[in-house]
């Protein structure tokens, strides 16, 4: 990994480290909101060599990440990744390369700093430069007839209608899409909120509340947008099987729909900020993705849908240049990520314990040179080599390739593909039926003896489908 950055707190200056193994460095991780307010100062490539100086971020940092410093030294760390000082901001291709590592650079932390209470990165970390906003009254009551006191301590937060929530619900920094990976892929993470401190780890969650330290009152909480579960690795979910793989996919499809859920400042981040969660799936599994679907489930997955709203098209480009044409490119309809709103991806081997397969096989175009791989077989395409493997040549009435497209939509060889980026055409054969619709039916029991609030309320309408015959089929 060429030029990873940390900051030193001792020396408040930038230290690259090179052909490194991140697991052997100790260091904290800052997640944190940017805000509304400029940060004090970013990394640049004007003033890369000027940052690595002695003493050269000393005040000169936004009040959060001042305040993550002093953390960090207090813990006896001596560095800390901050992704505004350790990745060059006015560099694409430096950002594709630190956002191409930022799965190893979470789980390879010591701890993530979590700065969840309100504001950015000018608000400062509560209890450290500025009084945390919590107080607790001590209320003392006595028995009648008994000389000891019971005394009793008024909760940091009071609960509210959602008392299953996790503290850190309806925190700003709670809504943004990049912080899900952030912490999904920590090991350890404390957690600041305007109140107290949170511990989350692997096996633990531990708050100041004494409830949740008390083994017989150990609160599970179920929200981080439902994800907190899911990224405790000792859960398992009870609607899935024992199997380690099956948990991990339950754990994925459930931060897909969390992830969908919250905002994006910039809509061409949708990719960039879940791909450390799907680097780390790969690494679990083995297996590849394409735009946040698993290739070797990849046909089925197709079938993602709106999990609670309707959704909209995301329009914007990619953040980043990608694909071998090095440009930004839009993102694919087919995928999830070039949608906004809540999103159920459900990744289950169900079909395939019961022998069922696909009645397509997806195929996407690649350029340089010009060519069709099966979605399946991504893993073994390379254009380098004189012979192909057996199992990614192989033909049959699904298969699609080159020639195909050349006798069925010539123009497109000449017009579109030679445009047209890495991955993002997908083609498969499929038949297509003609079926008619009727006009909208009034169903229901709701007749004109009933109130007309009733009849409007419960009459409902349905159309159906026939056939060429005149059947019903739908």
């Amino acid at each position: 990994m060429p030029a990873f950055r940390l900051i030193d707190v001792n020396r408040s200056a930038i230290v690259d480290f090179k052909d490194v193994d991140l697991t052997q460095l100790k260091y904290t991780a800052l997640s944190y909101v940017w805000g509304t307010a400029s940060q004090k100062v970013v990394l640049e490539t004007s003033n890369c060599k000027e940052l690595h100086q002695l003493g050269s971020l000393q005040g000169r940092v936004s009040q959060t990440i001042e305040d993550a410093f002093q953390f960090t030294r207090s813990l006896g760390i001596q560095y800390i990744w901050v992704d505004a000082i350790c990745i060059i901001q006015n560099s694409e291709e430096d950002k594709g390369i630190q956002i191409g590592k930022m799965a190893s650079i979470y789980a390879s932390s010591l701890l993530t700093i979590i700065a969840a209470g309100s504001g950015g990165a000018d608000a400062g970390l509560p209890g450290i430069s500025r009084p945390r906003g919590g107080s607790q009254e001590i209320v003392t009551i006595r028995k009648p007839g008994s000389m000891e006191d019971i005394c009793l301590l008024t909760a940091l937060k009071p609960p509210d209608k959602d008392f299953a929530a996790h503290p850190t619900a309806g925190t700003t920094w709670s809504t943004r899409g990049w912080t899900l990976q952030e912490r999904a892929l920590t090991r350890r993470a404390v957690i600041f909120l305007e109140e107290q401190l949170l511990w989350a780890c692997c096996i633990a969650q531990f708050s100041e509340e004494t409830s949740s330290e008390a083994p017989i009152a150990r609160v599970t909480w179920n929200n981080l947008q439902q994800s907190e579960y899911y990224l405790n690795s000792g859960f398992q979910n009870l609607m899935g099987s024992d199997y380690e793989n099956d948990q991990m996919w339950l754990r994925l499809s459930q931060l897909v729909l969390d992830y969908t859920q919250r905002n994006l400042t910039v809509q061409g981040d949708s990719y960039d900020a879940f791909s450390a969660i799907l680097q780390q799936a790969q690494e679990l599994t083995g297996e590849q993705f394409l735009w946040g679907i698993p290739s070797s489930r990849f046909e089925p997955r197709l079938c993602w849908e709106p999990a609670f709203t309707g959704l909209t098209r995301r329009t914007g480009l990619t953040t980043l240049k990608v694909t071998p044409l090095k440009r930004k490119v839009p993102f694919p309809s087919w995928s999830w990520v070039g949608w906004q709103g809540a999103v159920g991806l459900t990744i289950k081997d169900d079909h395939v314990e019961t022998g069922l397969e696909p009645v397509i096989l997806a195929y996407v175009f690649r350029n340089t040179p010009p060519r069709v791989v099966q979605v399946r077989r991504l893993f073994m395409d390379d254009p380098g080599r004189k012979w192909q493997p057996l199992a990614a040549t192989m033909r049959g009435t699904l298969a699609v390739s080159m020639n195909d497209i050349n006798e069925n939509c010539p123009k497109a060889l000449t017009d579109r593909l030679a445009d047209t980026p890495d991955d993002q055409l997908l083609l498969f054969w499929a038949d297509t039926a003609r079926f008619n619709v009727t006009e909208p039916v009034k169903s229901g029991i709701w007749g004109s003896e009933h109130s007309p609030f009733l009849r409007d309320r419960w009459t409902r309408y349905r159309q159906n489908i026939i056939d060429a015959e005149g059947e019903v089929v739908g």
